[in-house]
C-alpha cells in the first residue's frame, strides 16, 4: 500500500454525509490528503441524488441524521447504483455503537484523530 503525507494513498470515493460545516471543513483536507475522491452533503436528502449519479466506495454518514430515514432505508437506495458501498456511521455518544444499524461496515465514536480515520478506512475498505 501506497502512503501520503497524511496516511494510505487511494482512488476510492467517499460520499461524506455531515450536517456540521465546521467538521466537514477539517474533514475534507484529511480525506484528499489520503487521495480519496470526496462528495459531500449537509443531509440524506442532498447525498442520496449524488449517490444514484455515480458509483461510491464507501459512505461515511452521521448518525444523527438517521432518524428521518433510517440508514437502512438510505443504504437501499445508495446500493441500487453502488451495490459495494460501505457504511460507516459515526456519533458524538455511543448510541450508534450500541445500537449499530445493520447496514453500517463499521461504527465509530466522533471526533477521531487522522490516523484513527485512516485505520477505519483502511480496515473496511481493504487497502
Amino acid at each position: 500500500m501506497e502512503y501520503g503525507e497524511l496516511g494510505p494513498v487511494s482512488n476510492k470515493s467517499i460520499l461524506v454525509v455531515e450536517e456540521y460545516q465546521p467538521l466537514l471543513n477539517t474533514l475534507l483536507p484529511i480525506l484528499a490528503g489520503f487521495g480519496y475522491q470526496i462528495l459531500t452533503a449537509r443531509s440524506l436528502n442532498e447525498a442520496l441524488p449524488l449517490a444514484q449519479q455515480r458509483t461510491v466506495d464507501a459512505v461515511l454518514l452521521d448518525f444523527r441524521l438517521c432518524p428521518s430515514c433510517p440508514s437502512d432505508c438510505f443504504a437501499e437506495k445508495v446500493r441500487i447504483t453502488s451495490p459495494n458501498s460501505k457504511f460507516l456511521i459515526w456519533c458524538t455518544d455511543d448510541k450508534c455503537i450500541v445500537n449499530q444499524p445493520p447496514c453500517a461496515a463499521a461504527t465509530f465514536m466522533k471526533p477521531m484523530s487522522p490516523d484513527e480515520l485512516a485505520v477505519q478506512l483502511d480496515a473496511v475498505l481493504g487497502q
